[in-house]
């Protein structure tokens, strides 16, 4: 653990060395001492016809595919015929994983450090990313290759840029470049990266040996817009780790591999914000559930309907629902051959919804089997085409016994809406019962008019004689937000008091994951 914590060190000293106009700062790591299950979600399955590139393996989230040792991250291709059922073309078992709804960064430096697996036709490691507004799906929300490499050019590794070149038709383009080098990359450990900002994605490698940086790709990005498309990539990014076998880039397998193995030391992401104001960072860990009883929830108190209909039928099943947006409980049937096995929906015909307006919600889901194709959507409850487009999201991973809450922000109402339709469907899950609780939908910019400090609160808040005053025990930042959600200041606190000068209004404190509202007249 020493040796590896010198070595980042050594990297980082050289890297901030050749990036000295830049100020960035660590936002989040993952150094894989253990599974992160509250940053990484699995991807399971084959996809759409061999996840749309006709590859050759079925991801699972099994130990013997992905697992922690030394840590590092192993992710292992084995061959296996265990879902020949699915598709002829399988021939191996893998593993895949993602940090969508939980980590994604707009901007930044994004790094990790992989040894990639040994040579061979076929073999296909990646580590990318994806956009995380998916409402018009692939390749409108962009993908940002980072480092994608052919186990039959060992040599070389590939960085590329995906897109929808029209705002309106479906367009794919993509822009990328080869690095050949004078070793394989399967020989060693190298840093792979790309420096993201509103003008431009440079990519680049680091060869720990004689720590030389080499640039991969530089795509120009100070030119984007709606209509040629690459503004997908001024909006927030989601990462991504796999090892597929085969497929369009990768070629058939060698038929001759047994297994492979990816090994990742580690993962990090910087940013600079000095220099880039329109850098914005994400982690759920960092925001906790809404109160469901707080005013700000636009479902407390307010009655319901529940409708509920399950495959192949889809006849409304009543008894297999019950309770309401406090908490519900759901029986899922066994899977059939339909893309999805069931679906539920809460009405709530009082509730209103205004166009424009950000909206936030959080819910906390729990089961009793491994669930990973849900699908959630906030309909018009006159309306079920109209819906709020950030809303939606696939492949999220529920462990079975494992409570797991869920924290959406910054969904943008395309009209006004005279009821609200919150609807969850499950497909391709196993027979499950599944309780989802404490359901909030909120203004973004609406907060609590008092928040009580509780015992574990180790800080105060208050307004006096035109200033904020924040009353702590230790040491750490606070940010003060106008309530229109724009940041005014953000501090450095010391023991004691601290006192914030700030003109007359309401402003909101964040301090870690709480928030006071404070109103200075």
């Amino acid at each position: 653990m020493v040796a590896k914590r010198n070595i980042l060190a050594f990297v980082g000293f050289f890297i901030s060395m050749l990036c000295a106009h830049a100020e960035y700062k660590l936002v989040w790591s993952d150094e894989f001492d253990s599974f992160n299950s509250d940053a990484w979600n699995h991807d399971i399955g084959w996809g759409s016809y061999g996840w749309g590139n006709n590859e050759q393996e079925f991801y699972t989230s099994n130990s013997e595919n992905i697992f922690i040792a030394d840590s590092k991250l192993h992710i292992v291709a084995l061959r296996s015929d265990a879902h020949k059922d699915v598709s002829d073309r399988i021939k191996y078992t893998s593993a895949k994983i993602h940090t969508r709804r939980n980590v994604s960064t707009k901007y930044g430096r994004i790094e990790a450090r992989i040894k990639l697996p040994e040579r061979g036709h076929g073999v296909w490691p990646a580590f990318w990313m994806l956009g995380e507004n998916q409402e018009k799906g692939w390749p409108y929300c962009g993908e940002i290759d980072i480092c994608e490499w052919r186990g039959s050019k060992p040599a070389e590794t590939v960085s590329t840029m995906h897109w929808n070149g029209t705002n309106a038709e479906y367009l794919h383009c993509d822009y990328g470049q080869t690095l050949k080098y004078s070793r394989g990359f399967d020989e060693d450990f190298f840093v792979y990266g790309v420096e993201w900002t509103p003008k431009k994605a440079e990519f680049y490698i680091i060869d720990e040996k004689d720590n030389s940086r080499h640039n991969v790709n530089v795509m120009d990005l100070s030119g984007a817009t709606t209509e040629n498309g690459l503004s997908c990539f001024h909006q927030a990014q989601y990462i991504i780790l796999n090892l597929a076998m085969g497929g369009q880039f990768g070629g058939d397998v060698d038929g001759s591999i047994e297994s492979r193995t990816m090994q990742v030391d580690w993962i990090r992401v910087y940013q600079d914000t000095d220099s880039y104001p329109e850098s914005r960072f994400y982690n759920s860990a960092d925001n906790k559930p809404f109160d469901y009883v707080s005013e700000c929830n636009l479902l407390n108190g307010k009655t319901s309907e529940i409708s509920s209909y399950f495959a192949p039928n889809w006849k409304e099943e009543t008894a297999l629902t019950s309770g309401d947006a406090k908490k519900f409980e759901i029986t899922l049937p066994s899977p059939t051959f339909e893309r999805w096995q069931a679906q539920f929906s809460l009405l709530f015909p009082d509730v209103r919804i205004k166009k424009d307006m950000q909206y936030d919600m959080s819910f906390s889901l729990e089961s009793d089997a491994d669930l990973s194709k849900i699908l959630l959507k906030v309909y018009d409850g006159q309306d079920d085409v109209a819906y709020i487009p950030s809303a939606d999201f696939q492949n999220h991973d529920f462990v079975a016994g494992k409570k797991k809450d869920v924290v959406l922000v910054g969904m943008v109402a395309p009209k006004d809406m005279d009821g609200v339709k919150i609807l969850f469907d499950f497909g391709s899950n196993p027979a499950a019962t599944v309780t989802v609780s404490d359901i909030v939908l909120k203004e973004k910019n609406c907060y609590p008019t008092s928040v009580a400090n509780n015992e574990n609160d180790k800080f105060e808040v208050y307004c006096e004689d035109g200033r904020i005053v924040i009353d702590t025990e230790e040491r750490g930042e606070a940010e003060i937000y106008s309530v229109d959600g724009n940041i005014v200041k953000r501090i450095s606190l010391q023991d004691g008091q601290n006192y914030i000068n700030v003109a007359e209004g309401i402003y909101i404190v964040k301090i870690g994951c709480r928030n006071v509202k404070c109103i200075l007249r």
